[in-house]
């Protein structure tokens, strides 16, 4: 599977953000139909003038950032060669930036229940770790 599709979420709108029930920082971004996951990776969101929330930032300040998402258009996305994943949404951006993990940094689930997984050791049905 192509990066093809995850440029392809350009458009959509986040119906909600939230941060995982489970320890750590992993959240979650439900696009429509799809869904982003962002696992193993350091993360932060920010304006055009400051950070506003990170991945190391206090689990409940998280929780209540994170929703800044909620109704935003996805207007932007870029995957670097590390695999750090950017996407701006209507003036707020979420950065991500791979660590030195075992399994997959994000993910992406699309509608058909297709996944493109993105990380070192990437794997599994109908997924992809090669940016293009």
């Amino acid at each position: 599977m192509s990066l093809e599709r995850v440029y392809g979420l350009v458009g959509w709108t986040v119906q909600e953000a939230r941060l995982n029930l489970l320890s750590g920082s992993s959240v979650t971004i439900e696009l429509g139909g799809c869904l982003v996951l962002v696992n193993d990776a350091a993360w932060r969101i920010e304006d055009d003038e400051e950070f506003l929330v990170a991945s190391g930032d206090d689990r409940d300040y998280i929780r209540g950032m994170i929703t800044e998402l909620d109704g935003r258009t996805l207007t932007g996305v870029e995957v670097s060669k590390f695999l750090d994943l950017t996407m701006d949404f209507d003036g707020l951006r979420l950065v991500t930036f791979a660590l030195p993990a075992d399994e997959h940094h994000w993910s992406v689930q699309f509608e058909d229940d297709t996944v493109f997984f993105a990380g070192p050791r990437a794997g599994g049905t109908g997924s992809s770790h090669q940016p293009r």
